[in-house]
């Protein structure tokens, strides 16, 4: 994981420091915490630093999303209507299974992304309850938008 962690930071240095590099368009935060030109008084890491926060980060946050995508799971094979959605949503963005999925167009599923919203509102195994709705949608989880 380190080696994954470094791979990253490595790359995202390499661009920054090279002129020809265009700046991408998806800024992390190893692009803001390697900017040269920051405020006053900000240290830039050195890339064994960033390697070791963003293991410390990805450590952090892997239980806690774990558990979130666990009960979401459950959810949403416990739910034929949900499943239904869900599965027929992927299938029209990615209808090679053999090829991988790409964070940049799952994030912006918006099925997926109303029942992991729904999920992380909630994070309750109570089937029988109405599920919690995130921004001022009305419908619950059967009747999102498509």
């Amino acid at each position: 994981m380190k080696k994954v962690c470094r791979g990253q930071v490595v790359g995202v240095k390499a661009t920054m420091d090279d002129p020809k590099e265009k700046p991408t368009a998806r800024v992390t935060i190893f692009h803001e915490l390697l900017r040269q030109d920051a405020e006053e008084g900000h240290v830039v890491f050195s890339v064994d630093d960033l390697v070791d926060e963003a293991f410390s980060i990805v450590g952090a946050g892997s239980e806690t999303t774990g558990n979130t995508l666990e009960i979401a799971i459950y959810y949403v094979l416990s739910n034929d209507g949900i499943y239904g959605k869900l599965t027929a949503e992927l299938k029209e963005s990615f209808p090679d299974p053999c090829l991988t999925l790409d964070f940049v167009t799952l994030e912006k599923l918006p099925y997926l992304e109303y029942v992991l919203s729904n999920q992380r509102a909630t994070d309750s195994l109570d089937l029988n309850a109405e599920p919690y709705l995130v921004g001022c949608r009305n419908e619950c989880l059967d009747d999102a938008p498509e």
